[in-house]
């Protein structure tokens, strides 16, 4: 039996292989994505039984979910398993870039697994269960073609050649298995050996260390590399080493390079890297003696730095197999730039950092999207304004790769903001799974600003409906249940309908991920950065308005629990101030702190609400007012030097005489509903609120800021929290 392990269904999609297409292999295939799947003793046994086959992706317990102490006990058991040669292991991840198969082990990429397993099966469904299939694809005999065309090679190279003492200089790579002799006096020779540091692979980080050995110090003006050399001869490493030798920044950059060969173009046209010979001045030349000599001498047309861009072009490369989609590119992109920029670092953030400087799909990217140097970034330029304690919540399911240590960099270390994070947490639940934990987190924690990914799970990059997306959804969630929660959205989308649906949801801020393609403005980084700092500076200054709903919704559910009989005085009140307590909240939706007519708006129907209570509670008798049902007495209340009067009983001193607002108010206050005694600071804020609303009316005052917005609201929650006719 062939057991399959791997913890990233979508990459399987990706691939093809679907469970409709693993069901077609049932008899001869068990995909296993969960450590639940193994974690009965009995199903290890049956899976490290002698005559199976394991395929094993290297990270699969890496996965959050597959995190478990019996991990290590397991990998052991794995390791004595295939000391047995009748059980067989092939290890495969995105970060392989070779094949490479003995006896019973083997090691190949993700790509190359999941592009022959169709082939496998088939044949193993057929009773030839050959490894070989899996490894090199139908054509598996093309390795064994390839060694003896190499034996053929070896001794077909002309031994009449004299030492060549040209003008140019040379260098000439080789391999163990090429038996080319010194043809150049005036040449520098280096080999390919396979180094234990790299598990004898050719990993893209052994051949841009190769580079950096062999080409940063002396310049050359030819150089020689084989196709092929490395575990697997029909991988063709020379291309892939050519484009790296393209791609990274030496004295050797736009030398001429030439790929000697044993084979012709038709062997190798369906190669990844193939493109690489339709560049400028990279050749394929025969593997001969004389063609050496012969290329040596070619006068070529120098590769200049500002044509390197159009012929990397021409290099049609699609992201390597670890990696889920182009957003997860970008993502690891601009962590580098935000890192170098912000001079943060961890162990996370030095991974990203040796993957963009090393792997050859970040180097092809750099070259093709030429990257500026980041100008400095000083510390006051970071600094962010705010006052109290709010706290901020950043949710994004790739957090932990480098993201929380930069944000912790800006928002706690530079500016000694309370930051909590959500991602491990998030990964491989279903949407609904990640919108309950986040709202679970906002509530438990009384956060104040999310800082929020758009697209928080795999799905998300397939939606074809916007309103799919959980990053949306979960913003429409956080609005419904405080609007005013400030929701800063962190993506790498940059789509004009993306940002309206969101802005249309409520989203606060945009914050745009860097990208390659935007890396050529050497500006990009700092502007995005300093884009974060002024989307919390604004959020910080807005977050009054969590507070703002906070009260809104206390008055609607005291509204809502009041007594009332149908048909009546009362109730028509309730249902009034029910209603206009809507056009306030529907009013603070609308509050931009950069237009003062908003908050204006905002106060002024506070104003209203309160006012509603004079009206309906005033009994506005010929002699002597009173309050409510109990007509309760009215007392003259006033404000002299900093406190609060009561100059006694209200008498009408004529006809004109009547209680004022303030009056009526405090008597409702203080005498009615028994809210507050004479000094209390309630009663001393409606003075200021009612001071505040007559300067505005004539003209003394200009707005309304969002202390009095607070201030008059929470009158508002006092006023409705005792009702009674």
């Amino acid at each position: 039996m062939i057991y399959l392990f791997d913890d990233k269904i979508n990459r399987q999609k990706d691939y093809g292989w679907d469970k409709e297409r693993f069901a077609e292999f049932s008899n001869l295939i068990n995909p296993i994505y969960l450590y639940s799947e193994i974690k009965n003793n009995s199903d290890r046994e049956t899976i490290f039984s002698n005559g199976n086959l394991i395929l094993f992706h290297e990270s699969f317990f890496d996965n959050e979910i597959n995190v478990h102490k019996d991990a290590a006990q397991i990998r052991t058991k794995l390791n004595r398993a295939q000391e047995n040669k009748d059980f067989q292991v092939v290890y495969f991840s995105g970060s392989k870039s070779s094949r490479k198969f003995d006896e019973n082990i083997g090691h190949i990429p993700v790509s190359i697994l999941y592009q022959n397993l169709d082939v496998f099966l088939k044949n193993a469904h057929l009773g030839k269960q050959d490894l070989r299939y899996l490894f090199f694809g139908e054509n598996y005999k093309l390795e064994e073609f390839l060694e003896n065309e190499l034996v053929i090679a070896n001794k077909n190279i002309e031994d009449s050649i004299e030492n060549e003492s040209p003008d140019c200089k040379n260098f000439i790579a080789l391999t163990l298995k090429n038996e080319i002799e010194t043809l150049f006096e005036n040449a520098k020779y280096e080999t390919f050996f396979l180094d234990k540091e790299y598990n004898f692979d050719i990993t893209d980080e052994y051949l841009s260390n190769k580079i950096n050995d062999w080409f940063t110090i002396e310049e050359y003006d030819n150089i020689f590399i084989p196709l092929c050399f490395g575990p697997v001869l029909s991988d063709y490493n020379g291309l892939r080493f050519a484009l790296h030798i393209r791609c990274t920044d030496t004295l050797n950059q736009f030398k001429n390079i030439f790929l000697y060969s044993f084979v012709d173009y038709s062997q190798v046209v369906e190669n990844k890297y193939f493109d690489i010979l339709r560049t400028k001045n990279i050749k394929l030349i025969p593997y001969r003696k004389i063609a050496f000599v012969n290329s040596s001498q070619l006068n070529l047309t120098p590769l200049k730095s500002e044509e390197l861009r159009r012929e990397i072009k021409k290099v049609k490369l699609d992201p390597p197999g670890n990696y889920e989609d182009n957003h997860s590119i970008a993502n690891e992109w601009a962590i580098h730039r935000w890192a170098s920029a912000l001079n943060a670092n961890d162990d996370e953030i030095e991974m990203v950092t040796n993957k963009v400087q090393h792997h050859l799909y970040f180097k092809y990217l750099k070259t093709i999207y030429p990257v500026q140097d980041i100008p400095p970034i000083s510390e006051s330029d970071l600094e962010i304004k705010y006052s109290g304690n709010p706290k901020i919540l950043y949710i994004d399911d790739e957090a932990d790769k480098g993201w929380y240590e930069i944000f912790c960099k800006v928002l706690c270390d530079e500016n000694k903001l309370d930051l909590h994070y959500l991602d491990g947490e998030l990964n491989y639940l279903t949407r609904e799974e990640i919108i309950e934990i986040s709202l679970d987190k906002i509530k438990a924690e009384d956060i104040d600003i999310v800082l929020l990914d758009f697209r928080l799970h795999p799905d998300d990059f397939a939606a074809l409906n916007l309103e799919e997306v959980t990053g949306l959804r979960l913003l429409n969630q956080i609005k419904d249940f405080n609007s005013g929660i400030q929701v800063i959205i962190f993506s790498a989308t940059n789509k004009i309908w993306n940002f309206k649906a969101l802005q249309e949801a409520g989203a606060d801020g945009f914050i745009i991920k860097e990208g390659p393609e935007t890396s050529s403005d050497k500006n990009f980084t700092i502007q995005a950065i300093t884009s974060l700092i002024n989307s919390f500076n604004i959020a910080l200054e807005r977050v009054f308005l969590k507070k703002f709903f906070e009260l809104c919704r206390t008055i609607q559910v005291q509204l809502r629990i009041t007594e009332t009989e149908d048909d009546t005085p009362f109730a028509d009140f309730i249902q009034d101030l029910k209603g206009h307590i809507k056009i306030i909240i529907s009013a603070g939706k609308q509050i931009k702190l950069e237009e003062s007519t908003t908050l204006d708006i905002v106060f002024l129907n506070g104003y209203n609400f309160l006012e509603k209570f004079k009206n309906f509670y005033l009994n506005d008798g010929d002699y002597q007012p009173t309050l409510g049902i109990d007509e309760v007495e009215i007392n003259r209340y006033s404000f002299y030097k900093n406190k609060i009067q009561n100059e006694g009983q209200f008498i009408r001193n004529d006809k004109r005489d009547k209680p004022s607002w303030f009056q009526c108010l405090c008597g409702i206050f203080i005498d009615y509903f028994s809210l507050a005694t004479i000094n209390d600071k309630k009663v001393k804020n409606l003075y200021k609120v009612k001071e505040g609303r007559n300067s505005y009316i004539h003209n003394n005052k200009k707005q309304f800021d969002k202390h009095e917005i607070l201030m008059i609201m929470d009158l508002c929650v006092s006023i409705t929290s005792n009702l009674k006719e």
